[in-house]
């Protein structure tokens, strides 16, 4: 769980920076949830924040083929 926290908080950094703020804000909830040892809720959220990045992934994506 350490290990995923620090890749959560990383994430949020990573995602601020850039404009995602659907995906730090998630990532923010990931960290909360593993604070609290409510493991439901972390599974729930690691499939929402994986759901949430390979949509704005997709979207990217599909820009740059419209640009080229």
């Amino acid at each position: 769980m350490e290990s995923l926290r620090k890749s959560a908080r990383s994430l949020i950094a990573i995602a601020d920076q850039i404009g995602m703020t659907a995906l730090a804000s998630i990532a923010g909830d990931v960290t909360r949830a593993i604070d609290a040892k409510d493991h439901p809720a972390i599974a729930a959220i690691l499939f929402r924040l994986m759901r949430v990045g390979e949509r704005s992934l997709t979207a990217v994506w599909d820009q740059q083929d419209v640009t080229i």
